[in-house]
C-alpha cells in the first residue's frame, strides 16, 4: 500500500525512493526524494539515526542545519551524512519535542522511535510545507498530498461538501479537504501517535503572534533590510542548481536582486510574458535584469500553450483551487532548464499590506456591527461588495474574509448545487476554525485572514503541489521564521502607511528602480478570461449553452468563478471517482475531527398504502428483475410492520410467474403484456395509494397520469443505469420533473441524473441494491470435480469468471479487454483460465469465437452459457477471480454476489461498479478502457488472491437485506 503511495508521488520526490517496514508494530515508512542537499546515495531516506533507534522520513529544507549541526557535534552528536534530515533526528534524538521549534525552514516529516513505538508527525510554523493524515481505528496514515491517499481503502470516503468551501473560498480552506477521514496538520504544531496504545496527542510548538513594538521607523527599515538578506542566504544553500522567480513585481523583484547579490555562481531568473500587453510585464523584467548579474530565462507563454496543457494542470491539482496554473507553467520551465528549487516572493504583500483588505478591514469592522438580517439583506443588492455583506453575520476572521474576498454569495452556491441556502449557512459556519483577532489592529486584521486563509490555504499549497508536479521545490524567503518575528512586531502606524507595503520600498528602494514600486499592482496573473472563454476543453465540461458560460463570456462572472464551477463539473478522475453534492439530510462538522458527520432527521413512522409498478419481477433472470423481486420483499414486509398495505403490478409478467417467498401471491398482478389494461389498472387504483413507486424510468406515464388525477400522492422512480444515463426526451423529462423522490442505485447514475437531466439534488437519493436474501449460501468445499471436468478445467488453473449477458449491443461489460490480457498473459501463466457465464446471442458469440482463435487462447476461455440459480454457487466457487471491467455497469450486483461467495474482484472505476466495491474497499478498481491496467490487476491477484479476499463484514454492513430494508424504510419515512 505504501509503495503504492509512493509511486503516486514519484512526480514530487524522481530522484530516489525508499521503504522502511517494521513488522513488530505493523509501521511502514515511505519516502519519494527530490535531492537538494547532500546529492549522494547517504541522503537516501528513510533514513536511520542512534543505531537503528529512529527513523525518519523528511520533506522540505532546513536553513540553519549548519549551525544545529555544530552545536550538537559539540555536545556528542554523531554525523554520518551532509544531510538536514540527519541534523532532524539528531536534534530530536538531543532536545526531544523541544528540537522542532530550533528548525528554521519549511518541512513536514514523520520520525519513528523505534525505541518507544511512537510516531511523530512534524510541520513547520508557516504551513508551507503540507502534511495530511488520518488517525482511524486501522492506525494513522499520512502523505504529503491527497491523492496518495488513493491506495488506502478505509480513507476513500469523500467529503460531500467540499463544493460549498470551494465556491466561498475559492479553495478548500483548512481542515477541510476532499477526503471526510483525512485532515491536514495544524502548522507549527505535532501529533505523537503510540502504536502501542493506540493513542495520539497534539502539541503546538510555534505560533506567531503580533506585538505592536517596534516603532522606528529607520531602525525597522535597517532591521528588515538585513533580516531579509540573511534570509535569501539561507535559502539559497542547496547541492543542486536554484533560480528565482522574477515576475516583475514588487516582491519577486526584491528577492531576486537581493539573491544576485550573494551567489557565487550566476543567477538563474525564469519570467513569464505574455502578447497581451494588459497582462505582459516584461517591460519590468528587463529593467530588473539589465542590472542584474544572471542568467535569464523568459517565456513568451503563448494561448495555445495554454489550451495544449490545461488537461493535464488540472490532474496536477491535489485538491480543487481556482489558482496555481501560473505556477504550474514557470514550474515547468524551471524543470526544463535543470533546476531543483526556486525562491518565490510569496508572503511580502500579507506581511507589508500588498492587497486591498488592507484598506477596507476598517470598514469591515464597522460593518459588522449591523443586525444580521440586514447584513444577509445584502444578496438583493446589485453591487458584489454589497451581496457579500452577509458574509459578516458570520462573525470573527471567517466573516471578515469571505466579505473581502468570497467568490460566490450562499444564495448563489445553494443554487448552483441544488442545496438550501440554510445548508450552505450551516456548513460554512463549521469551518475553519479561526482564532479571535478583534483585539488586532485593522491592518494586523488583514494581515492575518490574508497570512492564514488565502496564502496558507491557496497560494501555499498551489503553490506547492504544482511546483511538485515537476519536481521542483518553491522556497519563500519571506516566511523565514526571524523575518516573520521581526514583521509582526513592528508598529501598524509604520507598516501600513502610504501606498501598499510602503514599508518594504522605502527598505529597498535603494536597489529598486522606481518603475517597479511606482506603479500599480498587477500579480502573477494570466489572460484567463480570453483563453478560457477560446477552450474547447472548457466548452466540453461547461456547455456554452448553459447559464454559467453565458454568464461569464457576457463578462458577468470572473474568471476565478468560472473556474471553480468547472472544477465542482470536472473534479474526480484521477484523484478520486468524482464529487457531487447530494444532500439526503442535514449535515454537521464535527469541531474536534474536522470531518463531517450525518444527522438524519426521520420523519415519524406512519402507515402508507404503497403500489409498486414494474416491468418484470419474475419472468426474467436481470439485474433489474433482482432489483425488483427484493424491493418488494422489503416494502411489503415495511408495510406489515406500520400496519399499511403494499400492492405490486407487473406489465409483462404472468400471474402465475409470482415467487411467493418473496411476498404473498394475493398483492401480485401480473398483466401479461396487456399494457392498455395495466394504464387503466394502474390509474384507477394508482389514485387511492399513498405513494406510488415505478421500478423504471419507462412507467413515467402510468405514474404522471396518477399525479394528475391524485395530486397528493407521492411519485418515487427507481434509476438504474443506462436508461438515465442520456438527456431524455422532453416528455420523460417533464413526467421526471412530477416526481418526489427519484433513487438511484448508484452515485454514477446520481450524478447523471444531476448533470444531465437536471434533477435536483433535493430530489435525488442514492440507494444502492443489495444481495438478494434467498441466495445460496457459500459453499464450504473444494472445486466442484463435476463442473472442473464439464469446462475442462485442472484444479492448478487459475479461473477467471464473468457472469453476464453477452450481447452484441452490450460489449461495455469488459470481457474483450479481459481476453486481450490473457492474450498478454499466456506465456507468463498459461494456467490463467477464463470462464464466461451466461446467455449469449449467436452474432456475438461468433465473434468473440474469432477473437479467441486469433488470440490463440483455444481451451484458456470457455463458454458456460446460462446457468440456473441453483448452480450459481458451485459456479462462483468454481473461479479463483471474479472480473468484469465494465464501463456502463449501473451498479452490478453481481459483484457483491461474487463477494458474498469470498471472491476477490476486479471491476471497472468508471460506472456505478465503484459504488459495488465501495470505491476500492471490498476490492480492484482499474479503468476498464487501460489494457495495462486489466492485466496488472490479474496478475497481482493471481500471484496473491489471499491479499484481496473481500471484506465480509464491510460487504454485508453496506449491501445485506436487512440494511436495504431499512433504507426503504427511511425512504417512506421522509417522502
Amino acid at each position: 500500500m505504501v509503495e503504492e503511495m509512493c509511486n503516486i508521488l514519484r512526480h514530487g520526490g524522481p530522484d530516489d525512493e525508499g521503504i522502511y517496514a517494521c513488522e513488530q508494530h505493523q509501521l511502514v515508512l515511505g519516502h519519494r526524494r527530490l535531492s537538494l542537499i547532500d546529492l549522494s546515495s547517504c541522503g537516501h531516506q528513510p533514513m536511520c539515526y542512534a543505531n537503528g533507534r529512529y527513523m525518519i522520513s523528511f520533506n522540505g529544507e532546513i536553513y540553519n542545519y549548519r549551525e544545529l549541526k555544530n552545536e550538537l557535534q559539540e555536545g556528542g552528536s554523531l554525523f554520518h551524512t551532509s544531510s538536514d534530515t540527519e541534523v532532524i533526528v539528531a536534534a530530536f534524538h538531543a532536545w526531544g519535542t523541544n528540537s522542532f521549534k530550533r528548525l528554521n525552514g519549511m518541512f513536514a516529516f514523520a520520525i519513528w522511535d523505534n525505541v518507544e513505538a511512537k510516531l511523530y508527525l512534524v510541520r513547520d510554523p508557516s504551513g508551507i510545507k503540507p502534511l495530511y493524515y488520518a488517525v482511524t481505528k486501522e492506525g494513522v496514515s499520512f502523505a504529503s498530498e491527497i491523492r496518495a491517499f488513493r491506495p488506502v481503502p478505509y480513507l476513500r470516503e469523500e467529503n460531500e461538501v467540499w463544493p460549498v468551501y470551494l465556491m466561498a473560498y475559492g479553495h478548500l480552506p483548512e481542515p477541510v479537504t476532499i477526503l471526510k477521514k483525512v485532515l491536514p496538520l495544524t502548522k507549527g504544531s505535532f501529533i505523537c501517535y503510540d502504536s502501542r496504545s493506540h493513542d495520539f496527542t497534539k502539541g503546538l510548538f510555534k505560533k506567531y503572534h503580533f506585538a505592536e513594538k517596534y516603532g522606528d521607523k529607520e531602525e525597522v527599515i535597517e532591521q528588515i533590510k538585513d533580516s531579509l538578506y540573511q534570509s535569501v542566504k539561507r535559502n539559497l544553500i542547496a547541492d543542486a542548481p536554484l533560480g528565482v522567480f522574477l515576475s516583475g513585481g514588487l516582491d519577486s523583484s526584491i528577492i531576486a536582486l537581493l539573491a544576485n547579490r550573494d551567489k557565487h555562481s550566476a543567477l538563474n531568473t525564469l519570467s513569464l510574458y505574455f502578447e497581451e500587453q494588459t497582462f505582459s510585464e516584461k517591460k519590468y523584467q528587463d529593467l530588473l535584469l539589465e542590472q542584474m548579474d544572471c542568467k535569464r530565462n523568459q517565456y513568451l507563454l503563448k494561448e495555445e500553450d495554454f489550451h495544449e496543457n490545461l488537461p493535464r494542470i488540472l490532474q496536477a491539482m491535489d485538491q480543487p483551487s481556482c489558482d496555481g496554473i501560473n505556477t504550474w507553467f514557470i514550474s515547468k520551465y524551471a524543470k526544463e532548464n535543470g533546476l531543483k528549487a526556486v525562491l518565490s516572493g510569496i508572503g511580502g504583500d500579507e506581511l507589508y499590506g500588498g492587497y486591498p483588505s488592507f484598506g477596507r478591514m476598517g470598514k469591515a469592522n464597522l460593518l459588522e456591527k449591523m443586525p444580521s438580517g440586514l447584513l444577509r439583506s445584502g444578496k438583493f443588492a446589485a453591487l458584489k461588495s454589497l451581496k457579500r455583506l452577509g458574509y459578516l453575520s458570520l462573525g470573527g476572521a471567517v466573516g471578515k474574509y469571505l466579505f473581502l474576498r468570497g467568490q460566490f454569495i450562499p444564495n448563489d452556491i445553494a443554487q448552483q448545487l441544488n442545496i438550501s441556502e440554510e445548508q450552505v449557512w450551516d456548513i460554512l459556519k463549521e469551518a475553519p476554525y479561526c482564532e479571535d483577532i478583534s483585539g488586532l489592529s485593522a491592518g494586523n486584521q488583514a494581515s492575518w485572514i490574508e497570512s492564514n486563509l488565502f496564502m496558507q490555504n491557496q497560494l501555499l499549497r498551489d503553490g506547492d503541489v504544482m511546483s511538485m508536479a515537476h519536481g521542483i521545490e518553491i522556497r519563500v524567503p519571506f516566511l523565514d521564521t526571524h523575518f516573520i518575528d521581526l514583521s509582526l512586531q513592528i508598529q501598524s502606524g509604520i507598516k501600513y502607511v502610504g501606498r501598499p507595503k510602503q514599508l518594504l520600498i522605502d527598505s529597498f528602494k535603494d536597489i529598486l528602480p522606481e518603475p517597479i514600486w511606482n506603479r500599480p499592482k498587477m500579480g502573477f496573473s494570466f489572460p484567463f478570461k480570453k483563453w478560457l472563454t477560446n477552450s474547447e476543453y472548457v466548452k466540453d465540461i461547461v456547455k456554452p449553452g448553459s447559464k454559467s458560460y453565458r454568464r461569464f463570456a457576457e463578462g458577468n462572472m470572473h474568471w476565478s468563478q468560472f473556474l471553480s464551477l468547472m472544477l465542482i463539473k470536472n473534479y474526480g478522475g484521477e484523484n478520486n471517482s468524482g464529487y457531487t453534492v447530494i444532500p439526503t439530510a442535514r449535515r454537521r462538522i464535527n469541531k474536534e475531527s474536522g470531518v463531517e458527520n450525518e444527522k438524519v432527521i426521520n420523519k415519524p413512522t406512519k402507515a402508507q398504502s404503497v403500489l409498486f409498478l414494474t416491468l418484470r419481477t419474475f419472468s426474467s433472470t436481470g439485474g433489474i428483475e433482482k432489483v425488483s423481486k427484493v424491493a418488494g420483499k422489503a416494502l411489503y414486509e415495511i408495510g406489515k410492520e406500520t400496519g399499511g398495505s403494499f400492492h405490486v403490478y407487473s406489465m409483462y409478467d404472468q400471474q402465475r410467474d409470482v415467487d411467493t417467498k418473496y411476498f404473498p401471491g394475493p398483492i401480485f398482478t401480473g398483466f401479461g403484456i396487456n399494457k392498455l389494461k395495466f394504464m387503466l389498472r394502474c390509474m384507477q387504483k394508482g389514485v387511492k395509494h399513498d405513494v406510488l413507486i415505478l421500478s423504471h424510468v419507462n412507467l413515467l406515464l402510468p405514474g404522471y397520469l396518477v399525479k394528475l388525477l391524485s395530486p397528493k400522492t407521492k411519485i418515487v422512480l427507481i434509476a438504474h443505469g443506462i436508461e438515465v444515463w442520456e438527456r431524455l426526451g422532453s416528455m420523460k423529462k417533464f413526467m421526471l420533473d412530477k416526481c418526489e423522490q427519484v433513487l438511484a442505485v448508484s452515485h454514477f447514475t446520481a450524478d447523471a441524473l444531476q448533470h444531465i437531466n437536471k434533477v435536483p439534488a433535493h430530489k435525488l437519493q442514492v440507494l444502492n441494491n443489495c444481495l438478494d436474501p434467498f441466495l445460496e449460501l457459500p459453499l464450504h468445499e473444494e472445486k466442484s470435480q463435476h463442473f472442473l471436468n464439464k469446462y475442462g478445467f485442472n484444479r492448478e488453473d487459475t479461473i477467471l469468471m464473468t457472469l453476464t449477458r453477452l450481447a452484441a449491443r452490450e460489449r461495455y461489460k469488459g470481457y474483450d479487454i479481459v481476453i486481450q490480457s490473457l492474450q498478454r498473459l499466456k506465456q507468463a501463466q498459461p494456467r490463467l483460465k477464463y470462464l464466461i457465464v451466461g446467455k449469449y446471442d449467436d452474432k456475438e458469440k461468433q465473434r468473440l469465437d474469432k477473437m479467441i482463435e486469433e488470440a490463440g487462447l483455444d481451451g484458456q476461455v470457455t463458454f458456460a452459457g446460462f446457468v440456473p440459480d441453483e448452480e450459481l454457487a458451485s459456479h462462483f466457487n468454481l473461479a479463483d477471480i471474479y472480473i468484469m471491467p465494465s464501463e456502463k455497469e449501473g451498479f452490478g450486483i453481481v459483484f457483491i454476489e461474487a463477494m458474498y461467495y469470498n471472491k476477490p474482484v476486479i471491476a471497472g472505476n468508471k460506472d456505478g461498479s465503484v459504488d459495488a466495491l465501495l470505491n476500492g474497499r471490498l476490492g480492484l478498481l482499474v479503468n476498464p478502457q487501460s489494457l495495462d491496467e486489466v492485466t496488472m490487476a490479474i496478475t497481482d491477484m493471481a500471484s496473491c488472491k489471499e491479499k484481496y479476499l473481500p471484506d465480509q463484514q464491510l460487504l454485508m454492513d453496506h449491501f445485506s437485506y436487512q440494511v436495504y430494508k431499512a433504507k426503504w424504510k427511511e425512504v417512506l419515512e421522509n417522502i
